[in-house]
C-alpha cells in the first residue's frame, strides 16, 4: 500500500498543531495510526460500513 510507504512523509507535512484530522479513504489507516501527534478530533472513514 502506497500510503504505508509514504506515511512518514505525509505526517511530516502536518502542521505543528491542528484541530482535526480526517482519514477520508480509511483502508489500513496507516497515516492515522502512524502519527506521533494527534488532533483533538480524528475521523476514520471507510466505504465498508461494518468498520
Amino acid at each position: 500500500m502506497k500510503s504505508t510507504l509514504l506515511a512518514k512523509r505525509i505526517i511530516g507535512e502536518f502542521p505543528e498543531t491542528f484541530g482535526r484530522y480526517i482519514e477520508v479513504f480509511g483502508g489500513g489507516g496507516s497515516v492515522l495510526f502512524a502519527a506521533d501527534k494527534h488532533a483533538k478530533i480524528e475521523v476514520y472513514n471507510d466505504l465498508i460500513r461494518i468498520l
